[in-house]
């Protein structure tokens, strides 16, 4: 008897289930709908199931967990504990006196006065995940450092050291090559998978000594650094790929101000084209691996954000990066990466404080528009309807150091007050489950009033009127939805910013009689 063609139903139920393991969880979600065979057949399958929850909440499996009941039930517990204050656990670590501390994934690190690090994998109860402790010694007197624990990979930023003497001088010459040494995180030797264990960039400045400080990004198998010389004299920007050593962009402007990872070949340059903030994307796989200004790029595309009086101190971030978590086994699922978030810190000349914040699924959207002849897209086409703007009167600005203030779709401030922790998501799909529910509703015009510790949700536009905020030429509206959550805190007297990772929140206790970080875990 032939088979009829597209009929899976007469296939073995076992068969159909594990071709639905290969489709994404909203395809599974629409195949549950086609009749009630396939609706059955999706409810009594875990991995199915599993699949479809994992979509509705705008998250994505890791590559290395799998789809049983007990996968299924760490989602729910995590999706129902996320900043919720009756599922927190609480704990400390001591602040250092080393001067340098990273976080990214669930590792936080820094250094100690011994010159060794001192690294801490952040708990979740929700995800049964222990917090542990390490310390490695680190062979070589360093200035900063950037890491990748999700690839055990340690990027280290050698010391300066003096220049060699010129012939009948007592002078030596300025040293202006900088040397990055490629490391484990887990004990401090070099990477078993780099091919040269380290890397070298000239650079055209005065020395070593004028380079104030340096932003190290890492994603995937690429690491890229950003110079700020304080001598005036611009910043410059190099990418190497630090499994084969081989250095692929490098570009020196006055108009940049910092960069994150978009793709695995797509950088963003947040730079300033005469009055307007723009953030840049840039195929960097494109572009040759000499020296060059933004001006000489070709293959990429500009993003205007509002234009705005003066200029303004301005930067981007984005954490992690899209390429997390590699092959971190101890991750069985995390935010999909189009909900990922960028954020566009700007402070004006008054010291007012604007965060945009932009999903990744608005900027690849113009990715076509790389290296094509209209290549300049205004802010009214893709940000007012693609982005949010907070204002940091509302709640306090983050600050200049602490800068870890976001997570995949998530960010964390204080507020103004300091008797809450706003904790914001912009995962449209989590918005969409609030709106469902009939959550109360946030106005991002005025402060937040809202019930305590419920999820509040904003669907009403931000409106900054050029008026009220004289730095920008014309008014502002923005519209991407969110939903927020303000969990009471008790801090007392001290000096407190905020940070947050996947499943924990860091306030920060930089207080002379206190030196300590607070973590608090869901």
């Amino acid at each position: 008897m032939a088979i009829p063609a597209g009929d899976l139903t007469v296939l073995p139920v076992e068969l159909i289930e594990y071709i639905l393991t290969f489709i994404d969880g909203k395809s599974v979600a629409k195949c549950r709908e086609v009749c009630a065979f396939f609706h059955s057949l999706v409810d009594d399958s875990a991995a199915s199931e599993y699949s479809v929850e994992l979509a509705k909440h705008g998250l994505k499996a890791h590559h290395s967990a799998g789809g049983s009941a007990d996968s299924l039930q760490v989602l729910r517990k995590y999706v129902s504990g996320w900043a919720d204050p009756a599922s927190m656990t609480e704990t400390h670590i001591d602040m250092l006196h080393g001067g340098l501390w990273e976080l990214f994934g669930n590792v936080f690190a820094q250094t100690g006065s011994d010159g060794g690090l001192h690294l801490f994998r952040l708990p979740s109860p929700s995800l049964s995940i222990p917090e542990s402790r390490w310390s490695i010694p680190i062979d070589i007197s360093f200035r900063d450092f950037g890491m990748d624990p999700s690839q055990d990979l340690l990027i280290l930023i050698e010391s300066p050291t003096q220049g060699r003497r010129r012939f009948s001088s007592r002078f030596p010459i300025p040293n202006r090559t900088f040397n990055f040494h490629i490391r484990t995180v887990s004990t401090g030797e070099k990477h078993p998978l780099a091919k040269n264990p380290k890397v070298s960039v000239k650079l055209d400045i005065i020395s070593r000594d004028t380079i104030s400080t340096f932003a190290i990004q890492i994603s995937g198998d690429h690491f890229g650094v950003f110079f700020n010389d304080a001598q005036g004299d611009g910043g410059f920007l190099v990418i190497w790929n630090w499994k084969t050593g081989e250095k692929e962009m490098h570009v020196s402007d006055d108009e940049m101000t910092s960069f994150v990872f978009l793709t695995d070949r797509h950088i963003l340059i947040c730079d300033w084209e005469d009055m307007d903030m723009c953030i840049t994307i840039v195929d960097f796989k494109a572009t040759s691996s000499q020296e060059l200004s933004l001006t000489d790029l070709t293959e990429c595309c500009h993003l205007s954000l509002p234009n705005v009086r003066a200029r303004a101190m301005a930067s981007i971030r984005c954490d992690p990066s899209p390429a997390w978590p590699n092959n971190d086994k101890s991750i069985p699922f995390y935010d999909d990466h189009d909900h990922l978030i960028y954020t566009i810190s700007m402070w004006s000349a008054d010291i007012h404080h604007y965060n945009f914040v932009v999903p990744r699924a608005t900027i690849l959207a113009h990715l076509d528009s790389v290296g094509g002849m209209d290549n300049f897209i205004p802010w009214e086409d893709w940000g007012e309807t693609g982005a949010r703007v907070l204002d940091s009167s509302l709640h306090t600005p983050p600050s200049v150091v602490w800068s870890c203030t976001t997570f995949g779709s998530k960010m964390v401030s204080f507020e103004t007050a300091g008797e809450f922790i706003y904790c914001f998501d912009f995962n449209q799909m989590r918005v969409k489950q609030e709106i469902a529910r009939g959550a109360p509703s946030a106005d991002p015009n005025v402060k937040f009033a809202f019930p305590q510790e419920e999820m509040a949700v904003c669907t009403s536009d931000t409106v900054l009127t050029n008026a009220e905020h004289p730095v920008f030429t014309y008014g502002v509206k923005t519209s991407l939805p969110f939903r927020v959550r303000a969990i009471p805190i008790t801090l007392g007297n001290g000096r407190y910013s905020v940070m947050c990772s996947q499943n924990n929140i860091i306030i920060v206790d930089s207080s002379q009689n206190a030196m300590h970080y607070r973590v608090l875990s869901f």
